[in-house]
Formats: structure tokens, sequence, C-alpha cells
């Protein structure tokens, strides 16, 4: 019995390398979720962060979209200044809204 206690409770090399590089896995997303939810709270990355949002939205949707100033503050508080949106309208005959034909009864 003696002999049994001390015994080393060996893992082998395959074991030890397949736990390692799971953990790695695991903890690589965790990482870059939590260093971006951080980066979102800095200034200088939300200007950024903001100035592309509003290119995108702006090429997407054909209007022109401008936001000043974004302050996010934690937990929650967002704080948008001079925000400007404006549609531009096409004054070709083709698009222009005609009332319609039809009677509702």
């Amino acid at each position: 019995m003696a002999e049994d206690s001390k015994k080393p409770n060996t893992i082998s090399p395959n074991l030890k390398k397949a736990i390692r590089y799971t953990g790695i896995a695991v903890a690589v997303p965790v990482v870059v979720v939590i260093a971006l939810s951080l980066l979102l709270y800095f200034p200088p990355f939300q200007n950024w962060a903001v100035s592309k949002a509003t290119a995108i939205a702006s090429e997407k949707t054909g209007m022109s979209i401008s936001v000043g100033h974004v302050r996010l503050a934690f937990p929650l508080g967002y704080h948008p200044d001079n925000v400007f949106v404006q549609a531009f309208l096409s004054t070709s005959p083709s698009t222009t809204c005609a009332p319609s034909s039809q009677t509702t009864r």
C-alpha cells in the first residue's frame, strides 16, 4: 500500500499539449472581446469607429450622415453631439411621387 501512494501521477505529453492548445483556443477569443470592449471607451478609438460607421452608413443609404463627437461612458452612457443626416431628393420626373389614382372605400 505504501508503494501505491508514492507513484507519481503522470499525464502523457500528448494530453498536456491538447490541454494547452484547448486553453489557448478558449483564452484568445475572450481576450480579444475584452480588449475590444475596453477600446470602445478610449476616445480616439471612439472617434475612429464613428467616422468609419458614418462613412459606411452614408454610402449604403445614399444620405449625408455626420456625427461631430461621440462619448461613451461606462457602463452604457452614450452622448452624441452634432448629429446631422440629410437625404438627397432626386429631381428626375421618373422618381417623383404622383397622387394615387385608386380610391379607398
